[in-house]
């Protein structure tokens, strides 16, 4: 699965389970413009890989692994995010930015931009955006 994707669907599962407990079918699909049954076969994937649990009729949920995924894509945007700031990108255009490349950048190039702003923000992955991206396929 491409990390994009993974993405994608992963924060709309957050947020809808932030605002109503859990994520169902139809709130994903509206809420990225795909079909029902485009959901269910994905989410489906992802509860295979252990990244969402999923009980039939009642919706999904983001698993641990799942959430430390999120968390990794929330570190990716800010330090993408502190570097635009940097370099006098406004706040909107860099969180714009910054969240539609987080998941696309290596691992490696994050580490070093990090290093390059001086922040050491990053903690520890659990898991990588490349292993994530491999973990379902």
């Amino acid at each position: 699965m491409k990390p994009s994707t993974l993405e994608r669907y992963l924060l709309t599962i957050l947020h809808a389970e932030e605002r109503e407990g859990v994520a169902r079918t139809s709130a994903i699909a509206e809420t990225l413009g795909v079909t029902p049954s485009s959901v269910s076969e994905t989410c489906s994937k992802l509860a295979r890989c252990g990244l969402v649990a999923w009980r039939p009729y009642r919706g999904f949920r983001l698993t641990d692994r799942g959430m430390a995924i999120v968390k990794s894509m929330q570190q990716r945007s800010e330090v993408l995010m502190n570097f635009f700031t940097m370099i006098g990108v406004n706040a909107e255009l860099a969180r714009e930015e910054a969240n539609r490349m987080a998941s696309e950048i290596s691992d490696e190039f994050l580490r070093r931009l990090d290093l390059l702003l001086g922040q050491s923000s990053l903690a520890p992955l659990d898991i990588s955006m490349e292993e994530a991206g491999d973990v379902c396929r």
